[in-house]
């Protein structure tokens, strides 16, 4: 139990990279990813959202689209109040060009219902659209997400097999 707590005080110090990390204008993806998950698995919904412009747009599994930061607040809010929730995040790619960039990769998370212990599974790919603001900071304006089961056959083969760490590998 020691090990488990400790090694989770470790993820969460070495992942509270601030949000859009730097003025620079080149994204630092790997960190952005890192605390953005970091911050959802430690239930920091002001924190995670924090990372999202005010006209985000973010799409679920299911393909509900949910817009703007405060709409989105709220859809975190309720699912952090159901669930816990761990997400490895596997990127396959990230660029850049001009004040825009995207990551995008595979993700395996697994939703644990907080009365009951139960525990959902899901894997499928990414992608999350980022723009440079005039402050400095790169916010999250758009992000996807498709459930391995909306993925073609060749499409899920490309997926990782499922690893559970309580870290993210860049």
């Amino acid at each position: 139990m020691r090990f488990v707590l400790g090694a989770l005080l470790l993820v969460a110090a070495t992942c509270r990279a601030p949000s859009g990390v730097s003025a620079s204008t080149s994204p630092n993806y790997q960190a952005m990813r890192l605390s953005w998950a970091a911050y959802l698995h430690a239930k920091a919904l002001d924190s995670a959202i924090d990372q999202y412009a005010v006209d985000a747009v973010f799409v679920t599994t299911r393909g509900q689209r949910i817009v703007g930061s405060a709409a989105i607040r709220k859809l975190f809010a309720e699912v952090m109040k159901e669930y816990n929730a761990t997400i490895s995040l596997h990127p396959d790619e990230s660029r850049t060009s001009g004040q825009e960039g995207y990551d995008s990769g595979r993700f395996d998370e697994v939703l644990i219902v907080r009365k009951t212990g139960a525990a959902q599974r899901e894997q499928g790919k990414y992608i999350t659209i980022f723009r440079h603001e005039p402050s400095g900071r790169w916010l999250i304006v758009k992000q996807s997400w498709f459930r391995a089961q909306s993925l073609s056959p060749g499409q899920r083969k490309m997926l990782r097999p499922y690893h559970h760490t309580p870290t993210l590998d860049g």
